[in-house]
């Protein structure tokens, strides 16, 4: 039997061995997301991110720059309702803070996480910087993960917690795109006169084939845990290529098919119903927003012309998930070039005979600026501070551990 002195040595040492390990932990949680590959892949981001803004100001959007400010001006003196245009579009900046967030402070608050004012704020500004420089979800979602751990859930529960969220939107955004997609294949002759417009269509189809295919893999990851072995396999085989540490197949096996925690806490989350429809409404109503906004962009300063609610918004649902696909910092250049090609063929806009100056396509051309100043840019802006803010903690926490690490 240990002695009182030696139990209280062991309990002391076991404590220090608490200590390191957290402080391990820590470190890994941080470096989970400011790895050398995510700092490469946000490095690259930003540069492409430049590149391609300058392109799509040189060789997509004509910007006449006086001729925009008259715009603006005319109509805010016009009295032409130009105030409550102006307001829905901040207004999106406001249901998109509020999205951004929601989605999964919900189920955090569930489970009896409380997140602070100035945390949901760091997020939602860092997710806007992220989104604008990286392509689809390839940062933003491990990011996602990393936060969610930050808040005290395991690895495994945050990875079930972002999945079954991607899910969700998925499907909200196939039952959106759908009925636009009809539309934009009954307008299909109309499309192709336009210069490129058969190269447009038909990549409207595979980015709504791509959609199909990502949420089917989803459904089949939540309904068959054997897809998660398979996946870990895929990508074991690619570690052990390039002499990186990875695992036994016996240990995927243990891991996906005997204790399979990410596979029962999707079930779990799928099935809770109740929170479950509450995200599908807030991802409808996101949806339309922004498809709505590119409405709200050309009636902001084209109070001058004609034009149809239905056609633009289902131009610019078919436009936007489009772009999804392609491996494109923020779909930059290529949803601006889909914009003002299916609003300018299909999109139904014409000057009143009361129009003293009728430019559609410098109209048009202005709108797509707008809109993509609204969804894209300013929150970029906003989120570049966020994103910096997270850099600078994360690096003074890793710095603070390593210096208590040595001391212990």
């Amino acid at each position: 039997m240990p002695t009182a002195k030696e139990k209280s040595c062991i309990k002391t040492s076991n404590l220090e061995l608490q200590k390191i390990d957290n402080v391990n932990n820590s470190n890994d949680n941080n470096k989970s997301f400011l790895n050398t590959k995510n700092i490469i892949l946000i490095t690259l981001g930003i540069i492409l991110s430049i590149v391609f803004i300058s392109l799509t100001f040189i060789f997509v959007l004509d910007i006449k720059w006086d001729a925009l400010f008259v715009q603006i001006k005319n109509a805010f003196t016009g009295g032409r309702f130009a105030g409550l245009w102006l307001i829905s579009l901040l207004l999106f900046l406001v249901c998109r803070y509020f999205f951004t967030y929601i989605v999964f402070t919900t189920r955090l608050k569930k489970i009896g996480i409380k997140v602070s004012f100035s945390q949901k704020l760091l997020y939602t500004l860092t997710i806007w910087f992220l989104q604008g420089v990286t392509p689809a979800n390839f940062v933003t979602d491990p990011y996602t993960v990393f936060w969610l751990k930050t808040q005290g859930l395991p690895t495994h529960k945050a990875s079930a917690l972002v999945l079954s969220t991607v899910s969700i939107w998925q499907l909200v955004q196939i039952i959106v795109t759908l009925p636009s997609f009809v539309f934009i294949c009954m307008e299909y002759s109309s499309l192709i006169e336009s210069k490129g417009g058969i190269y447009t269509f038909w990549i409207m189809v595979v980015g709504l084939l791509f959609d199909f295919i990502s949420l089917g893999f989803l459904i089949l990851c939540m309904i068959n845990k054997h897809i998660h072995m398979y996946v870990s396999m895929f990508f074991n085989k690619i570690k052990k290529i390039l002499h990186l540490k990875y695992s036994t197949k016996e240990e995927i096996r243990e891991k996906y098919l005997v204790k399979a925690t990410l596979f029962n806490d999707l079930k779990v989350l799928i099935k809770d119903w109740k929170i479950t429809l509450y995200l599908i409404f807030w991802f409808l109503i996101y949806e339309i927003y922004i498809y709505l906004l590119m409405f709200f962009s050309l009636k902001f300063i084209g109070y001058d012309y004609e034009m149809h609610l239905w056609n633009i918004f289902n131009c610019a649902n078919v436009s936007i998930t489009a772009n999804k696909m392609l491996p494109i910092p923020g779909g930059e250049l290529t949803i601006e070039a889909f914009l003002k090609l299916t609003i300018s063929s299909v999109g139904g806009i014409a000057p009143k005979p009361t129009c003293h100056n009728p430019d559609t396509g410098s109209l048009i051309n202005n709108g797509v600026l707008i809109w993509r100043t609204f969804s894209s840019y300013i929150p970029m802006i906003f989120g570049i501070f966020g994103f910096a803010i997270l850099t600078v903690k994360q690096f003074l926490q890793i710095k603070n551990k390593n210096i208590f690490s040595k001391k212990i």
